[in-house]
């Protein structure tokens, strides 16, 4: 059995993987004519959904024919389903690879505005010793009311992450099943108004469907405080980015921390660069220096699964949408 390690480099990580697998065959094309060529032999393809570009989707409808699984490696997959993908391909979900890390990342947004850390680097940069006027821009996450809208595997992290830090955890999803004793409540479909009435801030966690497409529009930030901060830190078109600056501009809400946008890379001419209450980064939450070990552990789950017989983890769900 030959799989596909699109775009990857056979680090030592994969390289222990391929000890482990000695009946698999390993290959790692460096671009998208070497994929081709790779393809048509190949039962399993392997692949970032970040790298799954027009032109990859293209080899791989044309060329893999005698695929029966892909394993996408990010936790989105979007570009596979936008750009297609062999029918009669297994696809999964890279979940639990990312986890922690987009889990810290919203955590560094909360602390970042709590503590003002934006007022800080203002002040350094201008060498201002401004200590009377920060000493009443910080506040706490102690005592406050963090919502979690998709409580998955990554909303399930952040809420861990949450343990010390004294606060209410609320949670929204649309398939409500949650049983954790760290969940003060529990919204459900139809409820999320009143979700983020609840809230102090709201961490987006909701994958991309068209029940979730701009869940967050001019209507809602009526509905949240103005001190509220809202941190997306899952897919770019859960909020329309017009009202979200409009919002930040009128006070509506105290600030936003945005990783993801309903466009990327994020336009020059897009109002959020020069708002004083918003932090950007450019789709990078999920990484972190543990991203190919975390990769190499869910193949390797996954590889004893597919060989075995048994359907691999975190198979894309065609009738919830992801």
């Amino acid at each position: 059995m030959k799989a596909v390690m699109a775009f990857y480099e056979p680090t030592a990580e994969f390289r222990d993987l391929e000890k482990e697998f000695s009946g698999v065959e390993f290959v790692y094309p460096k671009n998208c004519e070497s994929l081709a060529a790779e393809l048509p032999s190949a039962e399993v393809l392997v692949i970032l959904g970040t790298m799954y570009s027009p032109e990859v989707a293209k080899a791989v409808l044309d060329a893999g024919r005698n695929l029966k699984w892909i394993q996408s490696t990010t936790a989105g997959v979007d570009a596979f389903l936008r750009r297609g993908y062999p029918e009669q391909a297994l696809l999964t979900k890279g979940s639990r690879i990312w986890d922690v890390a987009v889990a810290e990342h919203a955590l560094a947004f909360m602390l970042a505005f709590k503590r003002n850390i934006i007022g800080l680097e203002r002040t350094r940069a201008a060498r201002l010793w401004d200590r009377e006027r920060l000493w009443n821009s910080m506040a706490s996450l102690e005592g406050k009311t963090v919502g979690i809208a998709g409580y998955g595997n990554i909303g399930r992290e952040i809420a861990k992450r949450l343990g010390g830090f004294d606060v209410t955890i609320i949670v929204y999803d649309q398939y409500p099943n949650v049983e954790d004793e760290k969940v003060k409540k529990l919204y459900g479909q139809g409820e999320f108004n009143a979700f983020l009435e609840s809230s102090d801030i709201v961490v987006l966690m909701l994958p991309d469907t068209p029940q979730t497409e701009y869940i967050i529009d001019k209507e809602q930030f009526d509905h949240l405080k103005p001190s509220a901060i809202l941190i997306n830190v899952a897919r770019g078109r859960l909020v329309r980015e017009s009202a979200l600056a409009e919002a930040l501009v009128e006070g509506k809400i105290a600030g936003a921390g945005i990783d993801v946008f309903e466009d990327e890379p994020l336009a020059t001419t897009s109002r959020l660069w020069d708002l004083p209450n918003v932090i950007l980064s450019p789709h990078c939450a999920a990484t972190g220096d543990n991203d190919i070990r975390n990769t190499c552990r869910l193949l390797r789950e996954n590889l004893r699964h597919y060989l075995d017989g048994r359907e691999p983890l975190y198979r894309y769900d065609r009738n919830k949408g992801y």
